[in-house]
């Protein structure tokens, strides 16, 4: 895994909450711009999966090769699902569903860390 492509990940994903948490508390549903940062997420996450997957066939992997290619799986739909119920419920709780995302997002990212030996930040 690239350490610097995760830490953008992390600080992406709380971003990404943050934004959606001031459009919850303002009663609105997700602005554009938070969309479109979920969406830069998610292809920084495609990126991050793809170096993983060669690094991993290349004979360098995580400790525990099951469970972080689990993860790393959950990683890549977290986002996606999120924008599609924000689709079906595009008011203040579909920002929150945003912000349950980038949250499990952010922790995802950093347990990928600790199962690939790397040193988180």
């Amino acid at each position: 895994m690239i350490g610097w492509l995760s830490t953008a990940l992390i600080v992406g994903a709380l971003l990404i909450t943050v934004s959606a948490g001031l459009s919850a508390v303002r009663r609105r549903g997700p602005n554009a711009a938070t969309i479109v940062a979920a969406i830069g997420t998610e292809v920084l996450l495609v990126g991050q999966a793809v170096v993983a997957v060669v690094v991993s066939v290349d004979g360098q992997g995580a400790d525990e090769p099951v469970l972080f290619f689990s993860y790393l799986v959950a990683i890549l739909l977290i986002l996606p699902v999120a924008l599609l119920l924000v689709r079906a419920e595009p008011d203040r709780f579909g920002s929150l569903v945003i912000v349950v995302g980038g949250l499990v997002l952010a922790v995802l990212v950093v347990r990928l860390q600790q199962l690939w030996g790397a040193s988180v930040g």
